[in-house]
């Protein structure tokens, strides 16, 4: 139930976070993203494996001034985990969030920049629970996710962009009477910012 409803509140939020922001800022624009990613969930009393996912969503960019820009999205991400725990169960799988990344660009020249933020993420599996024999297994992950972010990135004339990332879980992964561990994702994604305004250069 409180998985249904924030399922149906971040996107509302994006939208007043889209519509506060352009209030802000001296123009903006929007456009789509998407890539390939690696997660590992560390501090588990286990060795867990960095394992293969994916990202694709939307973003908007808010011009604040030459430097700086905001920049908030709405993600469906794919986390991947696996390991062996200390019974020598194996275990795998994918975790599926919803992600709403909110970032602060610096832009270091007309291309280039670095980006640091946070992300709120709600877990999106909404099976009922089943009966499972450990408790690290995708019927036991905590419903909401919180991360620190830190990246960098370029986008060219032509409006295509390219950038990495990497999210840090600040709260437990699983459920479990043990730790149960952190998200730790490394992103590569590209895009295409669809209505965003190029300067020409001038000719000498």
């Amino acid at each position: 139930m409180h998985k249904r409803f924030f399922l149906f509140f971040i996107p509302l939020l994006f939208s007043l976070l889209l519509s506060s922001g352009s209030a802000q800022a001296q123009y903006a624009y929007w456009g789509f993203k998407g890539g390939i990613q690696a997660n590992k969930i560390t501090g588990l009393s286990f060795d867990s494996k960095m394992t293969p996912g994916f990202n694709v969503g939307i973003f908007g960019n808010f011009i604040l001034s030459k430097k700086f820009a905001l920049q908030h999205e709405l993600l469906y991400t794919q986390r991947g985990f696996g390991g062996t725990t200390k019974d020598s169960f194996d275990v795998k799988g994918n975790l599926p969030y919803l992600e709403l990344p909110w970032c602060l660009y610096y832009n270091v020249n007309r291309a280039f920049h670095l980006q640091f933020g946070i992300q709120p993420a709600i877990y999106m599996y909404f099976k009922q629970p089943q009966r499972d024999s450990t408790e690290f297994s995708k019927y036991n992950v905590n419903p909401i996710d919180f991360a620190g972010i830190l990246g960098a990135g370029f986008i060219m004339d032509n409006n295509l962009l390219f950038g990495i990332r990497l999210t840090v879980s600040t709260g437990q992964t699983f459920n479990t009477t043990e730790f149960g561990g952190r998200n730790v994702t490394l992103q590569a994604y590209m895009g295409y910012a669809v209505n965003r305004k190029v300067k020409k250069k001038k000719k000498k």
